[in-house]
């Protein structure tokens, strides 16, 4: 890792490193720097999602209005901006205001959180497991053990899960909508499947009920997601894998949890 490289630097090389163009040793050190500073994480995982945005809106459709709101962007950073970036700064401002008023839409339906929480679960899934990019990984029983107790103030997290043959190979922490989840992995040869743990309230102790919460399913990015709570835990699970199995997992570790 370069000690000297900057928060400002790493945030001024995202764009080339989310498209692959840094060439080693840059590449490297943003990611490691990434793996070190939870804000500038956050600002890949914003950056990759205002990528997706604009890729979605661009292939919906062309945004209407597009010459006022280049000038209502312009106002508002004081400056003339370059045709090669106004257009993306428009389709922006377009599916922002679409977002504006979904939100408003769903503000007061039940849920609404569970599936921002499913995105970022999918989005961390299909960065990490599917794409594999590079993150550093607790991986020994012991490390394992100890970053659940950290996190959880327990040691007890499931070592397999037995209808799937799969057991717990690697964990690390990550941020799903700014809390901090475990985010261990359960492989088995090339099939690997996240499960996401965390407290809903940090610095409580652990509690179980005997009774787990319904399960919440949904897709994105091709990834399917299963959530529920059990006590105050909350447990999410991604799989792009076969179609049903975040679900069969998932009920399976509701009972045993």
């Amino acid at each position: 890792m370069n000690p000297d490289l900057r928060c400002a630097d790493v945030l001024d090389r995202l764009p080339e490193y989310l498209a692959d163009a840094l060439e080693p040793p840059q590449s490297d050190e943003v990611a490691a720097h990434l793996e070190t500073c939870p804000e500038c994480a956050m600002a890949l995982a914003t950056e990759r999602r205002l990528d997706k945005l604009v890729s979605h809106a661009v292939n919906e459709a062309a945004p209407s209005s597009a010459a006022l709101q280049m000038r209502i962007a312009e106002h508002i950073s004081g400056r003339v901006i370059p045709r090669y970036q106004w257009w993306r700064l428009a389709t922006v401002a377009a599916a922002i205001s679409s977002i504006a008023l979904g939100l408003a839409i769903w503000h007061a339906v039940s849920g609404y959180q569970v599936h921002l929480l499913c995105a970022d679960a999918a989005d961390d899934h299909h960065t990490e497991i599917t794409m594999r990019e590079a993150r550093r990984w607790r991986a020994t029983p012991q490390e394992i053990s100890e970053l659940v107790h950290r996190e959880l103030g327990s040691t007890e997290v499931p070592q397999n899960i037995e209808g799937q043959h799969l057991s717990l190979a690697r964990a690390r922490v990550c941020r799903l909508r700014g809390s901090r989840f475990m985010h261990l992995v359960y492989a088995n040869g090339a099939r690997e499947v996240s499960v996401f743990l965390a407290l809903d309230k940090a610095g409580q102790p652990l509690k179980r009920d005997d009774m787990p919460g319904p399960i919440h399913e949904e897709q994105d990015l091709k990834v399917d997601i299963s959530t529920f709570r059990i006590g105050n835990l909350v447990v999410v699970v991604a799989s792009d894998l076969a179609a049903g199995l975040s679900t069969q997992v998932a009920n399976e570790l509701a009972h045993t949890f």
